[in-house]
């Protein structure tokens, strides 16, 4: 056998079983990811502050872009003329507000005075601005609802962007800790205000950030507290496509969409000026008429009341027809809780339409993914398309006893209907189109996607067990060398979300490996996908460095031993945070995608190595009967240090032994037992290279007699006394 020993077995018969019946609590969504697991909540707060004043620099922000307000403005020939008398109308009525008026005068109903004092830049403090600044949107709306009531145009589509009642305050259902200056949301007619009483992420329309003083601290600070709010919409809203914001400097106001992979900023509004003014007044109005895509909502997703679940509409590529899914936001798997990327959300939910709210998605369970990954623009000419992988799997495997893998039920890309006759497909080109060309055309290519899959599984959190943890790896890992093989199908993305739970039809406990977005056909030619593929902290080495070294299933068995290792220290659910330890595993998140490469070099150069920085610090209660410890051991000297394997193979560092026992030191005393032997200099990751099958194999074989144990210990656990 190509591993070293650390049966279950043994274990087993010295009364070391360990196995845990612990219930999980359910955790937010926003932090309950495996990656934050050895952080304090106040490091995860700390962690995306960061990385909303990154973003609030150059790479994130587009600033001057000329053609924003246009985005929003209506297309048909009678929204543009309501909107075009309802922005007339009220300028009027700001011009009269800012001259001298006599006691007798009738005023409308949408009365400026009260914002006046914003205009003139009269507040002093920044929360005496809020009053002003809710006034101006209120009184704006109430004049849209004005105009559109009375006019012809009142079948005509519109609702009314106003701002919650409440401002300055902390958001019901968020799990950050900052505040809102004003929340806005959608009235749209007929519908009950009071459901809008309490300010919540669920029904944030846009964020308006407001400081007092335009000075280059206060605007770094605005745009870096509305990406924090932006990221929060996306996480709490299925429905989101983008997102719109405003940020306040004194008087002059931005408005600015939120793309996947950029923030565009536009010229400045100084509503102290009557053209500024006007320009502001547009574009509320222009989100008052505009179509409900243009805001930013998908139209193909919507929340039925009367059934209580929300409805997506899924296109299939290949039947040319659609197939509608049902699902509860309580069901999300993975919420799109990011600023920029993909975007990806998960929900459990059922192809058959409930017939009342109490039976939403209850039988016949599906899994559904909505996502924005990079695409050709001509989809079928683009090897890596996740919706083409998963059909040339259920082509190829589909009826293979004993695999488990995902099957495709309807999928491709999303397509919004533009007006009566045009139905398009919902790319960047569409969310970008009237934009200045050379401030998107570096941006690359989106396309929205949904695709409906089953079986359904379940987060690897909801495990009792690193026995039953073990028997969901092995089936997962089972997949991904059929896929490999049989299908030329390479993943390139093993961590905790990819790797699922689920039970079949006679209660045993299956693994379950998904999302292919990643994936490519090794046999087909391609370009490097623009981004690293993986996931932190379980990407591979080669990812890390964006190596050129060729991809093979031996980077995937690398993202293995590190998500075995990262439950094995911190927990299956994550809850052992360890904040107060010097552990060697945390930088594997806690620096630049190169340094974290470097020091997972050092960490995993050979067995003694590993050991010492890594396995001896599992933590006791998660690994009690050292299961994981032994299967983490054992692939990684199959991987790295394999003994059948010629010298230049073995190995992951290619400095000499000295360098790396200069940064043993600083962990401990003990690493001077380490023999100081001068390592290769070549990589060894490219010699493994023509390797791949055969080490494949192996690290598969070691695998399985672990899960063969693990499941006659959880055979044994079950049976009754």
């Amino acid at each position: 056998m190509p591993y070293c020993g650390y049966g279950l077995c043994v274990r087993f018969c010295t009364g070391r079983l360990g196995v845990q019946s612990t219930p999980h609590k359910s955790r937010s969504a926003h932090s309950s990811s495996l990656k934050y697991a050895s952080s304090k909540h106040e490091d995860i707060l700390s962690e995306r502050l960061k990385e909303a004043k990154l973003h609030a620099g150059p790479e994130g922000l587009a600033r001057d872009v000329e053609g924003l307000q246009t985005l929003v403005w209506p297309t048909t020939r009678l929204g543009q003329q309501s909107a075009t008398a309802i922005t007339e109308a009220v300028c009027k009525v700001l011009d009269k507000d800012a001259r001298p008026q006599s006691k007798t005068a009738r005023r409308p109903k949408y009365d400026f005075k009260e914002a006046q004092q914003w205009l003139r830049g009269k507040p002093s403090k920044e929360t005496k601005m809020y009053g002003p600044i809710a006034t101006f949107i209120n009184c704006v709306a109430w004049a849209v609802k004005g105009h559109m009531s009375a006019s012809r145009t009142a079948s005509s589509p519109y609702r009314c962007i106003v701002p919650f009642d409440i401002t300055d305050r902390h958001v019901d259902n968020s799990d950050d800790d900052f505040r809102i200056d004003i929340g806005l949301f959608c009235e749209r007619p007929g519908e009950n205000v009071g459901d809008y009483a309490k300010m919540d992420y669920c029904h944030m329309f846009a964020v308006a950030e407001v400081k007092l003083k335009g000075d280059p601290a206060s605007e770094r600070s605005a745009y870096a507290q509305l990406f924090r709010h932006i990221r929060a919409i996306y996480g709490n809203q299925p429905n989101r496509r983008f997102a719109w914001g405003l940020v306040v400097l004194g008087t002059k106001v931005h408005a600015c969409l939120f793309g996947p992979d950029k923030a565009f900023v536009s010229p400045v509004m100084d509503v102290s000026e009557d053209s500024g003014r006007k320009e502001f007044v547009k574009v509320l109005v222009g989100w008052s008429l505009c179509q409900e895509e243009h805001l930013g909502y998908d139209p193909t997703v919507w929340f039925d009341k009367s059934l209580g679940c929300w409805t997506a509409e899924c296109h299939d590529i290949v039947s040319g027809k659609s197939k509608h899914a049902y699902f509860k936001f309580e069901d999300a798997i993975v919420k799109a809780e990011h600023m920029f990327g993909r975007h990806t959300r998960c929900f459990v939910g059922s192809l058959d339409k409930p017939s009342t709210a109490a039976q939403a998605t209850v039988q016949n369970k599906v899994f559904i993914k909505d996502a924005w990954p990079h695409f050709e623009r001509d989809a079928d000419a683009d090897p890596c398309d996740e919706v083409h992988l998963l059909r040339t799997i259920k082509a190829e495997l589909g009826h293979t006893p004993g695999v488990y893998l995902p099957m495709i039920e309807a999928g491709g890309r999303v397509c919004i209907r533009a007006s009566r006759t045009d139905i398009i497909e919902d790319t960047t080109d569409r969310l970008y189109e009237g934009l200045p060309a050379n401030k998107v055309e570096e941006l690359p290519f989106r396309a929205h996607k949904r695709i409906i899959t089953t079986p359904v599984g379940r987060p690897l959190h909801t495990l009792k067990s690193v026995y039953e943890l073990i028997v969901v790896l092995y089936d997962a890992m089972v997949c991904h060398a059929q896929v490999l093989s049989q299908c030329g199908i390479l993943h390139r993305d093993i961590s905790e979300n990819n790797i699922l739970a689920f039970d079949d039809e006679g209660g045993d406990l299956h693994g379950l490996l998904i999302d292919y977005d990643n994936a490519v056909d090794t046999a087909a030619e391609h370009q490097a996908r623009p981004d690293r593929t993986g996931t932190l902290p379980f990407m591979s080495i080669n990812n890390l460095e964006y190596s050129s070294v060729e991809r093979t299933a031996l980077d995937d068995w690398e993202s293995l031993i590190y998500l075995i290792c990262w439950i094995g220290t911190f927990g299956i659910d994550g809850r052992q945070k360890r904040e107060n330890e010097n552990l060697p595993i945390k930088s594997w998140v806690e620096n630049d995608l190169g340094k974290i490469a470097y020091l997972k070099r050092s960490h995993l150069h050979t067995s003694v190595i590993f050991k010492f920085l890594i396995l001896d610090n599992f933590h006791p209660e998660v690994d009690s009967g050292n299961a994981l410890f032994g299967l983490a051991h054992d692939l990684h000297k199959t991987l790295f240090d394999n003994e059948q394997c010629e010298e230049a193979a073995r190995g992951t560092v290619f400095e000499r032994q000295k360098q790396l026992q200069s940064f043993l030191l600083q962990w401990a005393p003990r690493a001077r037992q380490i023999p100081a032997s001068v390592a290769p200099t070549n990589d060894q990751f490219a010699v493994r290279v023509p390797l791949a099958g055969k080490l494949s194999n192996e690290l598969l074989e070691v695998l399985k007699s672990y899960a063969d144990e693990a499941r006659n210990l959880l055979s044994q656990q079950s049976e009754p006394e």
